[in-house]
């Protein structure tokens, strides 16, 4: 419901945007990001909910949000390119995204582009100075980080404690009042009670929003491919973030329970296979393909040359930057634990075929592994193969990194592997012989 100069209106005006989510941010959100993640339900709009706070309330954490199946309602993705947590909800008909970010309130929103919707019910966080805040005082500051037309939605949550915040003039520097709204909760209980209500003012500071398919790049791996990944991307399902255990665990455990004492509660809910529905993603996908300049892939160059039976492929940058495109490539990484622990954290999905030259318990694949220089391991890059799983192995620059070293090694190697990526940041590594180009 919405109240406007005194009149009550059934739709609360908040913005529709095409071709892409609206862009909703909740600084010091708390716990409270429910009821910003309510109201964005309510509206019905494709969405993507940023929530910033030194101490984030995460949903795969203790207290565990369930849907009306007893399942996770929110269900983890592979982190964000900056290693913020990023959670969807299957079962809704529209786009949505909820990113937590540890990190100050005033430093997030410095950090991202202007906003369609501004989320507030503590002016303190972004209010840096030693006086105490009021509205006025903190109304141009939230102005700021809102686009022209964009809405921002004062919570009343606090008005009881913090009474002054709520003594606003009908106009103050680039805000507009235009009326009070409430919203019945309707997915997910909120501590402050059964519906939400809040004031809602209109921006008008002539601020041109930009880099937002910039920003959107950078929370999923989808907007980081080209058309021909995404066509990849098309015959599989995203796999839930292992960040509780799995469906096998969750139901192991609620069966050995049944056997010691009967039903029992397990301490988190059950598990869902993907944060997406495959029919939804598939026609997420294809919208992606049919917006090429909303795309943002990572360029690459490669240099591929044929030696023996094997096409090696030499590319001068971070393995870090490249892992989505090798787990489309069902690559195997054969690394060691640091840095292979490192391009887990950014995608998950890669650990099936992942070998870890250095286990922390059992005795390394490769004994005395000496890993470059002029006294590193003999014939290490057959070594490495050795213990790969699959036909495409991606590693790092080792040896001695000379081509003609590597030449050598390889020409009678005779194993199953295919295709062997080697990542190496320095540009004279591997570059005595002239590569053909692929």
């Amino acid at each position: 419901m919405f109240w406007k100069e005194g009149k009550l209106e059934c739709e609360i005006p908040l913005p529709i945007v095409d071709g892409r989510p609206l862009i909703v941010a909740h600084p010091a959100a708390g716990i409270n990001y429910l009821a910003a993640w309510n109201v964005m339900i309510e509206h019905g709009q494709p969405f993507v909910l940023i929530c910033d706070d030194v101490n984030p309330h995460y949903p795969d954490e203790f207290p565990f949000h369930i849907d009306f199946g007893n399942s996770e309602y929110f269900v983890r993705m592979v982190d964000s390119s900056s290693g913020d947590r990023v959670y969807r909800n299957p079962n809704l008909a529209f786009d949505n995204l909820l990113v937590h970010r540890e990190i100050d309130a005033i430093e997030g929103l410095d950090n991202l582009p202007l906003v369609d919707i501004l989320f507030i019910d503590w002016l303190d966080a972004i209010h840096n100075q030693p006086s105490p805040s009021s509205f006025a005082k903190v109304a141009p500051l939230m102005a700021a980080s809102v686009r022209d037309g964009g809405i921002v939605i004062l919570d009343k949550k606090h008005e009881k404690v913090v009474p002054n915040w709520f003594d606003f003039p009908q106009e103050v520097t680039e805000l507009k009042y235009i009326g009070t709204a409430e919203w019945p909760i309707l997915d997910l209980d909120i501590i402050s009670g059964n519906e939400i209500k809040a004031e809602l003012f209109t921006v008008d500071n002539s601020s041109e929003q930009k880099g937002i398919f910039d920003f959107l790049s950078t929370l999923v791996i989808e907007r980081r491919m080209n058309k021909y990944d995404l066509q990849i991307m098309k015959t599989r399902i995203p796999r839930r973030n292992d960040s509780t255990p799995g469906k096998d665990e969750w139901m192991e455990r609620y069966l050995e329970g049944l056997d010691e004492h009967g039903p029992s509660p397990i301490p988190w809910p059950m598990p869902q296979v993907s944060p997406w529905k495959i029919n939804y993603y598939k026609k997420w996908i294809q919208e992606l393909i049919d917006q090429p300049e909303n795309q943002r892939p990572v360029n690459r160059k490669v240099r591929t040359e044929v030696i023996g039976n094997t096409k090696v492929h030499f590319i001068n940058d971070n393995i870090l930057n490249h892992v989505e495109w090798l787990y489309l490539r069902n690559a195997s990484l054969v690394l060691r634990k640091i840095l292979l622990s490192e391009c887990l954290k950014v995608c998950p999905l890669l650990k099936f075929r992942a070998v870890n030259l250095q286990p922390k318990w059992d005795a390394p694949l490769i004994p005395k592994l000496q890993w470059s220089g002029q006294e590193a391991t003999p014939n290490l890059t057959t070594e490495i193969l050795k213990h790969a799983d699959g036909e495409m192995v991606a590693t790092i620059a080792h040896g001695d990194a000379t081509f003609q070293a590597l030449l050598i090694e390889m020409m009678n190697y005779q194993g199953p592997v295919q295709n062997l990526i080697i990542f190496h940041l320095d540009e004279l590594d591997y570059s005595n012989i002239i590569g053909k180009g692929c």
